[in-house]
């Protein structure tokens, strides 16, 4: 389109009034992006966690005790949450609930848990409160559709790790953002130079846990610019994360947002 073209679709279209003045030409009434004909997706899975495989055969890739929060929407809101007020009901299926199970968590999410290595097919059946109903299948960017899940063993531990330190925490679910009830802000000193692995772990996945390691000692009350950024407990389950650090003091700042107590497990190693 040449740059006149563009110019006029961005005036409003006007006509002369007769009787003086402009009046605007009718327009077509906007358009709901809230339908009982469309179709739904899951969304959830990022690109890089999906196995291309043979062309056709994408299949997303999830580790045995390792938890991925999904949710059903609309495919123009490319499986994510949306059209709420539609939703009747959700019904999540994993074929072989031996490799992988599903937990609800609201109306339009849940979270896949690995149980032990294998395959499984996943789906939602979505019915609408008009009655209407929908088969919805994990779709991930521009991949596509993506059927089946893979469950894989947890991978050890790297044999040139050393944890530097590791323990549990209790904590009663807390508001968003600094604030001392519902998190825990444990110092500790990294002895080297060295990649960092941050790993932190809950009993529930519905609750959201977030982590970060923050540089020097935190002031209660106060964030902090974290070196390790593990803002992903709201959709993942471990979190797991690693940066490069310099030797010296840090903190890490764990954070329950609820909606439950959860016992937090973390552990911190650092290789060279």
């Amino acid at each position: 389109m040449n740059r006149l073209g563009f110019l006029l679709l961005a005036i409003p279209l006007v006509g002369c009034n007769p009787l003086g003045g402009a009046w605007e030409l009718p327009t077509a009434p906007p358009l709901d992006p809230c339908t009982d004909d469309e179709p739904w997706a899951i969304g959830g899975f990022g690109p890089e966690r999906v196995d291309l495989g043979a062309p056709g055969e994408p299949t997303a890739v999830l580790a045995v005790g390792h938890s991925e929060l999904l949710a059903v929407g609309p495919v123009h809101f490319g499986g994510v949450q949306g059209c709420h007020s539609l939703l009747s009901t959700v019904s999540w299926s994993s074929s072989n609930r031996q490799v992988a199970t599903f937990e609800p968590d609201e109306t339009q999410t849940a979270w896949l848990t690995g149980v032990r290595p294998g395959t499984t097919d996943i789906h939602a059946e979505v019915v609408l409160k008009s009655g209407r109903r929908h088969r919805a299948s994990l779709s991930v960017g521009n991949i596509g559709n993506v059927e089946k899940v893979r469950v894989t063993a947890e991978p050890r531990p790297a044999s040139d790790r050393t944890v530097v330190f590791e323990g549990t925490v209790a904590l009663p679910p807390g508001p968003a953002g600094p604030s001392a009830e519902g998190e825990a802000r444990l110092p500790f000193k990294v002895p080297a130079d060295g990649l960092l692995d941050m790993v932190i772990d809950w009993e529930r996945p519905p609750s959201s846990v977030l982590g970060n390691v923050c540089p020097g000692l935190m002031e209660a009350g106060l964030g902090c610019v974290p070196v390790i950024d593990g803002n992903l407990g709201d959709s993942h389950k471990p979190i797991q994360v690693s940066a490069r650090v310099t030797a010296g003091r840090y903190t890490l700042w764990i954070s329950n947002r609820g909606p439950g107590a959860e016992q937090v497990s973390y552990e911190l190693g650092l290789r060279p």
